[in-house]
């Protein structure tokens, strides 16, 4: 029995240490899965800003509509005007105890504001959706945010009201994060931090390889389309401008 003993625990040291070796070379992957999604800032009934140009209305074309992608308005000097919405989808991926219990963003570039130029809106034809959002402050800080918004409605994905929280097996949560600018345009990345079996681990969400850029508007003309390529958009006062959605009634700068 002795000899079975030895043999057993000589075996599981020796498996323990292949074990560590194997782990050395071929690491696990992360158990956390943080995937990203921008949410289109001509989608009005989603939140979005719109977007904000150097140049005036009457060179833009078709940026009257819709039908615009990210490529054609950097392509053409443009950003999202004032902020982003970006979805951050939480998926616990293996079985390890995971604590998400940070986010902030990295600012890799900060820009004076378009002196002139066209702020592009676009109008809801239905009813706005608000969920709990964590907003960033560019101006004032890139680690500090405050959460704004509605709590998120019953039903469908969990939708993430403060941190830290422990994604559960199987299920997928919904981090909205909304950086801003309305003084300065910026250039940035976001950084996702969480715990791992009592390690730290992080991960960088960056756009497709480039970083997210927003854009003040305050020095712009504003216009807002309701979609349709072709004519001109109505010019809004701009004695009239609103402060984006999630700043409204909440005390926030």
């Amino acid at each position: 029995m002795v000899v079975a003993v030895v043999v057993e625990l000589t075996t599981g040291v020796a498996q323990n240490g292949v074990n560590k070796i194997w782990d050395h070379f071929f690491p696990p992957p992360p158990g956390l899965a943080v995937t990203s999604k921008v949410v289109d800032p001509a989608d009005d009934c989603s939140g979005g800003g719109g977007y904000v140009f150097r140049r005036p209305l009457s060179e833009l074309g078709d940026f009257t509509g819709k039908a615009t992608t990210e490529q054609q308005v950097h392509k053409s000097g443009g950003a999202a005007a004032e902020y982003l919405i970006i979805e951050l989808t939480l998926q616990r991926r293996r079985p390890v105890t995971v604590s998400v219990d940070d986010v902030r963003v990295n600012i890799k570039q900060k820009e004076p504001p378009f002196s002139r130029g066209t702020h592009l809106t676009f109008a809801c034809q239905g009813g706005g959706v608000e969920v709990r959002t964590f907003a960033f402050d560019l101006d004032t800080s890139a680690t500090a945010y405050t959460v704004v918004g509605r709590p998120p409605r019953i039903g469908g994905e969990e939708r993430v009201e403060r941190l830290p929280v422990e994604p559960e097996p199987g299920k997928s949560l919904k981090l909205f994060v909304i950086p801003y600018g309305l003084e300065y345009g910026y250039r940035f990345t976001l950084t996702v931090g969480w715990q791992e079996n009592g390690e730290s681990r992080t991960e960088e969400i960056d756009n497709g390889g480039e970083p997210f850029v927003v854009m003040p508007a305050r020095n712009a003309a504003q216009y807002v389309s309701f979609g349709f390529f072709g004519g001109r958009p109505p010019e809004v006062d701009q004695g009239t401008y609103h402060r984006p959605w999630f700043l409204v009634d909440t005390g926030v700068k």
